[in-house]
């Protein structure tokens, strides 16, 4: 039972890095990161930076006069600042590619993804409200940068962590169509490994391989989601990770077919399309006869649990499973970190 309950785990550890990485092809093809920063620009401009700026006039047009075609300038992008918003999420470098290379996919040339405070300062001053906001005294403007650029980090914090519960939504998602559409049934999984010896020690030895590229994999995707530690950073600041292109994400899709098919083809796996409840009679691993037309049957209830327990596992990514299971050290003891994650079980 424990060699089934660790193969089961590389399996789902398999699964899971197979979803990881349809995940991040998945945030990069829809350049989901360039519009959520896209959208926490504009709701800033909308909110904060034009109102603001509104009111910083008003006061000084009690002391300072010619400021009306100035005010009417500010006033006149209330809920327009979309107009604008190209002068802060444009691509200094993409512009040349994308006359180039027009085309959806074009917008990872075009738009950024990220905007540092000094940078957002920068654009600010050169976008079309730089001239109407040096037209504030130097009190009024300093105040009014400070403020902005201290309310500037609070709409990009909250944008990170809006991508990021998004991408976790979208991981469990996911996970969840994964195990219904490839019939991942938790429990017959697990029976077939306790029935198949062979198997089960074919996945034990590949388990190093297969925890080294669901780490690969996770670290992939927490690059692309700005969640990394300070030494992880460091370390790739010092061997920055490539932006991979198209046609590298689109392989790397197609990969996975083949990486399911010799699971399944090898591994010999109850897997796949044509098992129970997609029952199409095809191959070595096929239904009882008849048991096709029972879709709302106990049989059918049991497989959906089941396939939600793997789905559940699969978004899991079963880390705290693995170290549980496959530890660094001999055995969890109370003075590491491995006690602490697995707790008293």
């Amino acid at each position: 039972m424990l060699e089934s309950a660790m193969a089961f785990a590389v399996v789902m550890i398999i699964f899971s890095t197979i979803v990881t990485g349809l995940v991040e092809a998945f945030l990069r093809l829809l350049v989901l990161r360039q519009k959520s920063l896209g959208r926490a620009l504009e709701q800033l401009l909308q909110r904060e930076v034009q109102p603001a700026l509104v009111a910083a006039l008003k006061q000084a047009q009690a002391a300072k006069e010619g400021l009306d075609d100035v005010l009417a300038s500010a006033e006149k992008w209330h809920g327009k600042t979309s107009a604008i918003l190209s002068d802060f999420t444009a691509n200094p470098l993409g512009e040349g590619n994308a006359n180039a290379k027009p085309g959806w996919w074009d917008r990872r040339l075009r738009n950024i993804d990220e905007l540092t405070t000094y940078s957002f300062l920068q654009r600010l001053a050169k976008s079309k409200m730089g001239d109407v906001i040096t037209q504030l005294d130097d009190d009024q403007l300093a105040a009014y940068l400070a403020n902005i650029s201290r309310t500037y980090e609070r709409y990009i914090a909250a944008s990170h962590e809006f991508y990021r519960k998004r991408s976790y939504v979208v991981t469990t998602a996911a996970a969840l169509i994964f195990a219904a559409a490839y019939n991942v049934d938790a429990g017959r999984v697990y029976v077939h490994l306790m029935d198949d010896p062979a198997t089960r020690t074919a996945l034990i030895e590949n388990a190093d391989q297969a925890m080294e590229e669901n780490r690969k994999a996770v670290q992939s995707l927490k690059v692309l989601l700005g969640e990394l530690e300070e030494d992880e950073k460091a370390k790739l600041a010092a061997e920055p990770v490539a932006d991979k292109s198209e046609s590298e994400i689109l392989a790397e899709i197609a990969a996975t077919r083949e990486a399911l098919n010799t699971l399944r083809e090898d591994s010999r796996l109850p897997v796949g399309p044509s098992l129970w409840p997609y029952c199409m009679g095809e191959g070595w691993m096929t239904c009882d006869d008849g048991r096709a037309s029972k879709t709302l049957s106990a049989d059918f209830a049991f497989w959906v649990l089941n396939v939600l327990l793997a789905g559940v596992l699969i978004a899991l990514g079963g880390t705290v499973l693995v170290e549980c299971l496959f530890p660094p050290r001999p055995t969890c003891t109370s003075h590491s970190r491995y006690a602490r994650e697995c707790g008293a079980g």
